[in-house]
């Protein structure tokens, strides 16, 4: 379920659970099972404000030693939808309500776009299976994580002397 309808909410807080395959969202490329989430919609008139949480599973590239892992994540959600258009302004300084607000013009708000950026901004620029992962050998390739090749042998002996 990633389209709401706004109207079937009376005012006042709802809990509403959420289980997106990666495919609908076009992110089955980073997202390793279905993208999991608990969202509270609190209606007040015409505004309405979604707060939660959504839980996925990242498919990760070590940039150091190259195995790809998992990593487990969390990301809160919170958007503020108001009924009409934007206002445009020239030049004006954004408060954080500014950021978090999407502007509808129907009952049906798809909340769908909001996830896939989510998802999408949490994936590292330099992902790492662990903080002291070694890397792999400039020389033969091999990954350090496994042990020591010649090279580093070498190079930690020609260190000690």
């Amino acid at each position: 379920m990633e389209k709401i309808n706004i109207s079937s909410f009376k005012n006042g807080k709802e809990t509403l659970e959420i289980e997106i395959p990666p495919e609908k969202l076009d992110v089955q490329d980073v997202v390793k099972g279905k993208i999991k989430g608990k969202l509270i919609v609190d209606r007040r008139g015409n505004i309405i404000e979604i707060t939660g949480n959504i839980h996925y599973t990242l498919k990760l590239t070590c940039a150091r030693c190259l195995e790809e892992f998992d990593k487990d994540m969390d990301k809160d959600i919170h958007l503020i939808l108001k009924r009409g258009s934007e206002r445009i302004f020239r030049e004006r300084e954004l408060s954080d309500e500014d950021i978090d607000t999407v502007y509808i013009m129907n009952d049906i708000f798809d909340i769908s776009p909001e996830i896939h950026d989510t998802i999408l901004l949490s994936v590292p620029i330099k992902p790492l299976c662990k903080e002291d992962c070694k890397g792999l050998c400039p020389i033969c390739g091999k990954n350090l994580n496994e042990g020591p090749c010649e090279h580093t042998i070498k190079r930690a002996n020609s260190k000690k002397t």
